[in-house]
């Protein structure tokens, strides 16, 4: 019953105010200015207690019997009857208008929520006349929504409404006739912001927009249903001659006057001039307003830089608007885009706003930049909770406590402010990029937990200890310059740290390098002195490679030359006066650097440049590569046409995936050697000798080198190293390959598959010493003399060759599997020292003897059926060797 008592006070005060208000006793009421401030104060009550009708109907508290008095009897105080049409916006999720009468809006407030709050924000008051000539008003407010639906769903919508409210001075009497959102006189009221629009917001808008084939929207004064208004250029011819006497100048006309006097100066004129003239033109005006229309549905607005615009008024019927920058422009009002609650970015830095309370419902902005303003007061900023990003260093905020809850910040830039205090953002647990820089914050503690903190900046603050921030993995760059930091060790724990900014503060030069050792990859820059002397000292060419380069200016700053030493490229290439390279060591994040083509032969330099990782030496006489041993992250190395011919301080760095050596001193040893230590790194080294190779192989070997890769008519020099360093090779059942010449480069080969082709001679197996794997069943081979050295084999596959003879086979020791079924031979002795040997086919020979392998302590199969060996030795052999496995029939 409190609740239904104190909407009766709310209803009383509305009734005082109207008996205050005095009527005429004529049939017609003339409107003072002071009746009409009345009158919108009255206005301004009646929308309040239409606001605290709907949170009394939306109040779970409110008594059954209480809400249906209001609805049934006590709306028509407020409403001109009840088939007053309301807008529905009880529902955020309808597209399409729907219009409903009072008592059943009403209805439905009580109806759809559980609780619900209305708040009206009342924007503007305006007095309007209508076409028969009677007073009303139109109200503008921001109606804010918050509760909980019957299911439970939270809701927090804001929209834009609109009241209209019919005065009848007689009666005294104020009552709503219309509450809506979608306005009814859109057309006029769009074509009115169009005529009141100034020139410069008419050309942004309409410049390059049409309406006939000379005239653009820009070019419109007015719109009229039937016609627009525009100025045209005319030109108006000047004749005449006129007499200067004194400081008087008259027409011929008028020469009487001058009672025979002689003029001082006599002037024909007989020219044009251009002058504007307001000419009317019929079109297709439908079109004029689509164009309007499509105006206001823009959703990104770009006017920065444009110091013409002084005023964001036109943005006010922008209601899809998201994206507004007018950076650098003289604007310094923002109630134009108070109604714009769509807006998600919003650019204003080095403008003179400094006040953000009409973007109090802003809900959805996501990014604000507000650097270089006289901004103080940021407490509306409290309202954002979708801020994602916020620029606001160069201005005069205190605080950072309205952002304490916004915890979708990623980017906060508050450099050169007054905050002091950085526990608002203790939260943030979003946060990656924090700059607090010339900031009267000493106190990290308050960041200790920002766990997804990547880079931060605390330049010029009183700051003097980094413990807080030990803990913060993802840190990735820290800036410390100017404080009283002295001890870099809370910075050791920090897996992801790249960059340390560290200049005129407590830590000395061996504090740096020593922590730069102790975390390779880390750049500590920690002494800008240090490194001007150093740029003062280079030698003139050596400034012009690195200005070049870097983009630096030709007079660097500081930050310049740190610009330089963090140059992850450097290309030398043709500077052939150069013949040393000790600058080079400063560039400690170098990541690809190219000497080819230069007098340089020392390397010992590039020693410290643990992130090289592209190095191309080509065309030098370098020969020393030893510099080159601790640079581990190198991926891609060029030594062609050097003098370097050992590879072996390449052993240990596992990232290297191509080094390029043609025309160099290294031989296939070295390969070898590197390929067993480094079997990813591809060497390309004898493209000569493999280009010959291959013009020369017959079109079913190139086939069979070419099969599942993709080869250029003239292939590459990879494409002929990835040839040879073909680990697999299979030929099946074609005659027409007759010898095994076209493998003896593919030292690499590790399995060899040759059946049913006419081969007879292995000798080019030879050198092949990698090779695992072997099989060459249905050959005409006899002589396997030129296995004798593959000591690595560990499959051997003769099956159905005439071969008689095993003896080459005694020292592959490495054998595993060995098939000589269908072949000529009669003794097993050669076999005799195979320990490793698991499996064994003889079957389909003139074996009449399982010794010696019958001793083989590896043997878990043997076939040996179809042959000479008695049952007898068989079940011989199975009693000494109980595992061994034997097909025999």
């Amino acid at each position: 019953m409190k609740i239904f008592t104190g909407l009766l006070i709310i209803s009383f005060a509305f009734c005082c105010i109207s008996s205050t208000l005095t009527a005429q006793n004529d049939e017609e009421w003339v409107v003072s200015v002071e009746e009409l401030e009345q009158f919108k104060v009255q206005t301004h009550s009646l929308v309040k207690y239409l606001e605290g009708t709907l949170n009394f109907l939306g109040d779970a508290r409110s008594s059954v019997q209480e809400k249906e008095i209001i609805i049934y009897e006590s709306y028509d105080k407020i409403f001109v009857s009840d088939k007053v049409q309301i807008e529905d916006d009880l529902d955020e999720n309808r597209d399409v208008p729907v219009n409903k009468d009072v008592q059943a809006y009403l209805k439905d407030v009580d109806f759809f929520f559980g609780a619900v709050n209305f708040h009206f924000d009342i924007q503007n008051i305006e007095p309007l006349v209508s076409e028969n000539g009677s007073m009303y008003f139109r109200v503008t407010l921001m109606r804010q929504l918050i509760g909980l639906t019957v299911n439970g769903d939270s809701i927090n919508a804001t929209r834009l409404r609109y009241l209209e409210i019919n005065l009848d001075p007689f009666k005294k009497d104020l009552k709503i006739a219309s509450y809506y959102t979608t306005k009814i006189n859109e057309q006029e009221e769009l074509r009115h912001w169009w005529a009141t629009m100034s020139e410069e917001w008419k050309l942004f808008f309409g410049e390059k927009a049409l309406v006939l084939d000379t005239i653009a929207m820009s070019d419109i004064k007015e719109i009229t249903n039937e016609a627009i208004i525009v100025d045209r250029w005319i030109i108006v011819p000047r004749r005449g001659t006129f007499f200067v006497i004194g400081s008087d100048t008259l027409p011929e006309a008028q020469i009487a006057i001058l009672y025979g006097r002689k003029p001082d100066t006599t002037i024909f004129l007989n020219d044009f001039i251009r002058k504007q003239k307001s000419d009317t033109l019929k079109v297709n005006i439908a079109a004029v307003d689509n164009r309007l229309k499509q105006f206001t549905l823009v959703k990104e607005i770009d006017i920065s830089y444009k110091p013409q615009f002084a005023s964001l008024e036109p943005l006010s019927q922008l209601s899809d608007l998201e994206l507004i920058d007018f950076s650098n422009t003289p604007v310094s009002d923002l109630t134009p885009l108070r109604n714009l609650n769509k807006l998600k970015a919003i650019y204003m830095s080095g403008t003179l706003v400094t006040n953000l309370a009409p973007l109090q419902y802003a809900a959805n902005i996501q990014e604000i930049y507000c650097f270089d303003t006289e901004l103080e007061d940021i407490s509306i900023m409290a309202h954002f909770r979708q801020l994602e990003k916020l620029f606001c260093f160069n201005t005069k905020i205190k605080t950072l406590k309205p952002l304490e809850r916004l915890t979708n910040l990623t980017v906060l830039r508050a450099g050169n402010t007054l905050v002091e205090n950085g526990t608002p953002l203790r939260e943030m647990a979003n946060l990656r990029i924090l700059d607090l820089s010339q900031t009267r914050v000493s106190d990290l503690s308050p960041l200790k937990d920002l766990v997804s903190l990547n880079q931060l900046n605390i330049d010029h603050t009183p700051v003097d200890d980094l413990t807080p921030l030990s803990k913060l993995t993802a840190l990735t760059t820290i800036q410390f310059s100017n404080t009283n930091v002295s001890d870099l060790s809370p910075l050791q724990s920090i897996p992801e740290l790249k960059k340390v900014y560290s200049d005129k503060n407590g830590v000395t030069a061996v504090m740096a390098i020593a922590f730069m050792r102790s975390k390779p990859g880390v750049l500590v820059v920690y002494d800008s002195e240090e490194l001007n002397a150093w740029w003062d000292d280079l030698p003139i060419y050596w400034r012009a490679i690195l200005t070049e380069q870097s983009g630096i200016s030709g007079n660097p700053t500081t930050e310049d030359l740190h610009q330089v030493i963090n140059m992850e490229k450097l290309n030398l290439n043709g500077n052939t006066y150069l013949q040393e390279m000790q600058p080079v060591n400063r560039l400690v994040n170098l990541q690809e650097l190219s000497l080819s083509q230069t007098e340089i032969t020392d390397l010992s330099p590039l020693i410290g440049l643990s992130d090289l990782k592209i190095l191309d030496l080509s065309n030098t006489r370098v020969s020393n590569i030893e510099p080159l041993e601790r640079l581990f992250q190198l991926e891609r190395l060029n030594i062609e046409d050097t003098r370097i011919d050992s590879l072996n301080s390449l052993h240990q760095i596992n990232n290297l995936k191509l080094l390029l050596a043609d025309k160099s001193r290294v031989r296939t040893e070295a390969v070898r050697i590197l390929k067993k230590k480094q079997p990813q790194l591809i060497v390309v080294y004898q493209t000569e000798t493999l280009r010959f190779w291959w013009n020369n192989l017959s079109e079913d070997w190139k086939e069979v080198f070419s099969h599942r890769m993709q080869l250029n008519l003239n292939p590459t020099p990879l494409q002929l190293q990835a040839m040879a360093d073909k680990k697999s090779i299979e030929v099946k059942d074609v005659l027409t390959i007759t010898n095994l010449e076209p493998l003896v480069p593919l030292l690499q080969l590790e399995t060899l598959l040759i059946t049913g082709t006419t081969v007879s001679d292995l000798s080019p197996l030879i050198k092949l010493n990698q090779l695992l794997h072997l099989e060459l069943s249905g050959n005409p081979i006899v002589d396997l003399s030129p296995l004798q050295n593959l000591t690595q084999l560990e499959y051997l596959n003769i099956e159905s060759t005439p071969v008689a003879d095993l003896s080459p086979l005694s020292k592959l020791i490495a054998l595993k599997t060995l098939n000589v079924g269908g072949t000529q031979i009669r003794t097993l002795k050669p076999l005799a020292n195979l320990n490793q040997l698991e499996e064994l086919s003889i079957f389909n020979t003139r074996i009449k003897n399982l010794v010696p392998v019958n001793k083989l302590p590896a043997l878990k199969h043997l076939k040996c059926y179809n042959t000479r060996i008695s049952r007898k030795n068989i079940e011989k052999a199975k009693s000494e060797n109980p595992s061994l496995n034997i097909l025999y029939y």
